[in-house]
């Protein structure tokens, strides 16, 4: 509650969470109070979601409690280890979403896949991270003894997703309803 209290007195447009409530579920109260802590701050619900998908009855409790929690969108990669991998799954969330909710599909999302993934799913929403490693191979530049690899983002896997956007055509998406028919495909990076 700090962290959303910080956020909004900086501005922030939205924010990012997600609680599990333990195997297979959501934590609809702390959800709910998140939610009503944001205040005017869009909420997307993160990938917790995931770990509720395949499993009988938990899964579509998960999906209503994030949607009647009040968050705008969900992140998802359709209950698998990467959005590829969990087209099939996110094309059904985006089906049984029906305008409530905007499902952004997130997870191994790269310049390569973005289009497939965009077109077989129909969201209208990607999550990238755009990370690259940067090595430390040679002793001299590090700056300590265990210094480690670092993950930044790459402005050219940047460039190179907003090309291929750029690229798709949005009227060849399958149709949603209504509410999000004005939508832009758009990329985050983080």
């Amino acid at each position: 509650m700090e962290d959303l209290a910080i956020c909004k007195e900086l501005g922030c447009a939205g924010v990012v969470l997600g609680f599990g409530g333990g195997m297979y579920h959501i934590d609809r109260v702390h959800t709910q109070l998140a939610v009503d802590a944001a205040g005017d701050m869009s909420v997307t619900f993160n990938r917790a979601f995931d770990d509720t998908l395949g499993v009988f009855d938990s899964e579509s409790l998960a999906f209503e409690g994030v949607i009647e929690a009040g968050c705008k969108r969900l992140l998802t990669s359709g209950g698998e280890e990467t959005a590829e991998h969990g087209m099939e799954g996110i094309r059904d969330l985006v089906e049984r979403a029906q305008g409530r909710i905007s499902i952004m599909a997130g997870g191994g999302v790269t310049p390569e896949n973005v289009k497939q993934i965009i077109q077989h799913t129909g969201v209208r929403e990607v999550y990238t991270s755009a990370k690259r490693v940067k090595k430390h191979l040679d002793k001299n530049q590090r700056r300590g003894l265990f210094e480690a690899d670092e993950i930044v983002v790459d402005g050219k896997i940047v460039a190179e997703m907003v090309e291929v956007l750029n690229s798709i055509n949005i009227k060849s998406l399958p149709s949603l309803p209504p509410v999000h028919k004005k939508r832009k495909v758009s990329t985050v990076a983080w």
